[in-house]
C-alpha cells in the first residue's frame, strides 16, 4: 500500500520498461505503434497436449519470444480497419521492447478457465527456468521466484526463493546463496546453477540486469515488416 500503484516513481525506475505493440497491413504496409509502459509481463503456459506435440520442454526464453512473436491476423470474421485503406484488411501484428527494464518481472499464467467446467485450471506443464535470459543486448540474471504449491488453482500456497540481486563484495552475484524470506534457511550450494525441481510450478521470476547489463546496442526488432 506504501508503494502505491505501477504509476509511483519507485516503481517505474525499478520495474519498468517500454513496449511497442505494432500492426502491419498486408494490403498497405502501412504499421500501426501504441507505445505501452510495463512492469511486468504475463507469459502463456502452453498445456500439456501442446507441448507434448512440441517434442520439447518450454524455457523461459522460448515463452517470452513466443510473446513477441509475428501473429498472422488472417481471421475472415476479425480483421482489422486499416486507417490508410480504409476498410477491414488482413494484417499481422507483434511487439518489440524498446526500452528493457533494470529489473524484469515475468509471470507465467498458469491459470485458464476450462468452459466445460466453468471453473479455474491450473497447467502443469513443466517450464525449464533459465537463470540467464536475452533482450536484445541486454542479459539479465534471475534472483527471485514466487512458486505456487497445490493440486489445482483453488488450493495451495504461494512461497518465495530469493538471493541478492546485487553484486557481493567480490562485485559477483552469480553465486549467492538463495533462501526462503520466511525462514531464512540457506539452500544447499550444490545445485548452484541447477535449479531446484519445485522452480517447475513457478509463477512469478524477477531478473535484474544491475550486474549483468551489455552495453550494446538494443536490437530486438520484428522480422515481420513486408
Amino acid at each position: 500500500d506504501k508503494l502505491g500503484g505501477s504509476d509511483q516513481d519507485l516503481l517505474r525506475e525499478v520495474f519498468a520498461g517500454q513496449l511497442q505493440e505494432k500492426i502491419q497491413c498486408r494490403e498497405c504496409g502501412k504499421i500501426k505503434v501504441r507505445e505501452e509502459t510495463f512492469t511486468d509481463l504475463v507469459l502463456p503456459v502452453p498445456t500439456a497436449e501442446q507441448a507434448k506435440e512440441s517434442g520439447i520442454v518450454p524455457t523461459m526464453q522460448k515463452l517470452l519470444e513466443e510473446r513477441l512473436k509475428c501473429e498472422e491476423m488472417d481471421d475472415p470474421n476479425n480483421l482489422v480497419t486499416c486507417e490508410n485503406c480504409q476498410k477491414k484488411t488482413f494484417a499481422v501484428k507483434w511487439s518489440e521492447i524498446t526500452q528493457p527494464p533494470q529489473h524484469l518481472c515475468l509471470c507465467l499464467n498458469r491459470f485458464t478457465f476450462n468452459m466445460q467446467t466453468y471453473d479455474f485450471t491450473k497447467e502443469k506443464t513443466p517450464v525449464k527456468i533459465d537463470e540467464g535470459l536475452w533482450i536484445g543486448g541486454y542479459e539479465y540474471e534471475l534472483y527471485h521466484t514466487i512458486i505456487h504449491t497445490g493440486k489445482d488453482a483453488s488450493s495451495g500456497h504461494y512461497y518465495a526463493m530469493g538471493r541478492r540481486s546485487e553484486p557481493t563484495v567480490s562485485g559477483d552475484c552469480a553465486f549467492t546463496p538463495w533462501t526462503t524470506p520466511r525462514s531464512k534457511k540457506l539452500m544447499s550450494p550444490s545445485w548452484q546453477g541447477t535449479l531446484p525441481r519445485n522452480f517447475w510450478m513457478t509463477t512469478h521470476m524477477f531478473f535484474s540486469s544491475g550486474a549483468s547489463r551489455r552495453h550494446l546496442p538494443l536490437n530486438f526488432e520484428s522480422r515481420c515488416l513486408l
